[in-house]
């Protein structure tokens, strides 16, 4: 299963680029695993595997920076959420939100032909000039999580 919302082949003018980032079969044996940015700390994505379905966030909480990662998985009236470790925010797998005004960066993720891949489409709305800045070092990081797999053997 994948998770996320809308059309996974993209917006409507198809600006959304999906990217591979491996098997599913080894990216769901771990619950959560740190997808490092070649662009520097704040631009890791953390991939979350809980009850069948992939997640991916920003890896820094949009609070204090703490690791997600590092977090504990709650379920709680049917919305996963995850806890930053460092000041117990929480936020919402599927869309980012949290109990507080803070939201995270989350990321559409699908799965094709056994591999897990996902999208640069951000489920929030209304982009800001800085969001779109944001956007595009995204693509950039992707582009450099891929290589990265192909020179550890997981993606062809």
């Amino acid at each position: 299963m994948a998770s996320g919302s809308g059309d996974p082949r993209g917006d409507a003018d198809g600006d959304a680029s999906w990217r591979r980032i491996g098997p599913a079969s080894e990216l769901s044996r771990k619950r959560c695993r740190l997808l490092f940015s070649s662009l520097g700390h704040d631009s890791d994505v953390c991939l979350f595997f809980v009850k069948g379905e992939f997640f991916a966030m920003d890896a820094r909480c949009s609070h204090s920076g703490g690791p997600l990662c590092e977090g504990d998985i709650e379920e709680a009236d049917g919305v996963l959420k995850v806890f930053c470790p460092w000041h117990d925010y929480d936020f919402e797998l599927r869309t980012g939100i949290s109990g507080s005004s803070l939201k995270q960066q989350v990321y559409e993720v699908k799965l094709e032909d056994a591999a897990t891949c996902f999208s640069l489409r951000i489920i929030s709305r209304g982009l800001s000039e800085e969001d779109m800045t944001s956007l595009k070092c995204c693509r950039v990081f992707l582009a450099g999580i891929a290589v990265a797999l192909q020179l550890l053997g997981l993606h062809k």
